[in-house]
């Protein structure tokens, strides 16, 4: 849990300082994560933050927030409700397969 927080606010603060940040993710070889979180972010906004448990698109979507200048209360509401979602799926997955 304490990872996944230092995580989630090492990406948001990475979006808040983003300028030339964003230049340098285009330029990787996973670009396109990176435009499908903005693409997400743009159309759905804070409410994007639920997916940020879904990998590879989870951590850019948070980059896409900071980069926003979403509120840090905000972040961690959406946040905590994403990472509530993708874990009662994997426990209610994990109830119905016994």
């Amino acid at each position: 849990i304490v990872g996944h927080a230092i995580g989630l606010f090492f990406f948001y603060h990475l979006g808040l300082d983003s300028g030339k940040l964003i230049e340098h993710w285009e330029k990787k070889k996973h670009q396109h994560h990176y435009k499908l979180a903005e693409k997400i972010y743009r159309k759905w906004g804070k409410y994007s933050l639920i997916l940020c448990s879904v990998p590879f698109v989870g951590k850019p979507i948070v980059f896409a927030a900071g980069t926003f200048k979403l509120r840090t209360r905000e972040l961690i509401t959406w946040y905590m409700a994403g990472k509530m979602v993708w874990y009662g799926g994997v426990l209610l997955l994990l109830a119905l397969k016994k």
